[in-house]
């Protein structure tokens, strides 16, 4: 529904923005917060039991995880922007995952720089990674990308979305390039912008 005159926004519609805005606003806090008590340090010998764990998980479960890791790339994020074009035949839901999605990888890879802190050392390697770890860039755009997708899909899926992205962030500690705590700043990172993008645009069904 457009707003404007004649067309004014249902308050429940409104207050549903207002609610997404608060909730980014929310993630965006938090992010600093962990971020801050990231910069610089080690990871505790949890986070590398985690990791560990991760890399013994089975080929029969690693590589299909592998395959929607790739959703944390920016060529996927085209190609689903594409996708959403084409299927929906409307250029705004296609602008926002695009434009939500870059804007995460964009972010998360400044907070590498600020956060510096080092990937797992001493694990099974089965991906090559450059840089710092802290956010992962694959977490932060696979969660922009569910976050700006969800409205697309019917009410009983939504929960699809943000399952592969747990996947891709799961997936980037399976291939020994990601600790557990760079992952969940990667997700506020893409969340907070997804939610951030729904209060701000209306492309979908909520």
């Amino acid at each position: 529904m457009e707003s404007g005159p004649g067309h004014p926004i249902p308050r429940q519609a409104s207050q549903a923005r207002r609610r997404r805005a608060a909730a980014a606003a929310a993630c965006g806090l938090a992010f600093v917060v962990l971020t801050a008590l990231m910069m610089g340090t080690t990871a505790p010998g949890w986070e590398l039991d985690v990791v560990e764990a991760a890399t013994d998980a089975p080929d029969a479960i690693g590589y299909p995880a592998r395959g929607v890791m790739e959703l944390g790339t920016l060529p996927m994020v085209a190609a689903v922007s594409v996708v959403a074009w084409l299927v929906l035949q409307r250029w705004r839901p296609a602008a926002a995952l695009a434009g939500t999605a870059v804007v995460a990888w964009f972010v998360a890879g400044r907070a590498k720089d600020v956060a510096d802190r080092d990937r797992p050392v001493g694990v099974r390697l089965r991906d090559d990674s450059d840089g710092f770890g802290y956010p992962s860039g694959h977490a932060a755009v696979a969660f922009a990308l569910a976050t700006v997708a969800a409205p697309l899909v019917p009410a009983r899926w939504r929960w699809a979305p943000y399952a592969a992205a747990t996947i891709v962030g799961l997936a980037r500690m399976h291939v020994g390039v990601h600790y557990p705590v760079d992952v969940v700043g990667g997700a506020l990172i893409g969340i907070g912008l997804g939610l951030a993008t729904r209060s701000i645009v209306r492309y979908g069904r909520a």
